[in-house]
C-alpha cells in the first residue's frame, strides 16, 4: 500500500538524495 511505498522511498532513496533531499511526500 501507499504507506509501505512511502516508508520504502524513506528509508531506501531520501539517503541518497535521489530527489534533491527533499521530504518524499515533498517531492510527490
Amino acid at each position: 500500500d501507499y504507506a509501505t511505498k512511502w516508508l520504502w522511498f524513506y528509508n531506501h532513496e531520501r539517503p541518497h538524495k535521489a530527489n534533491g533531499g527533499k521530504p518524499p511526500l515533498m517531492a510527490a
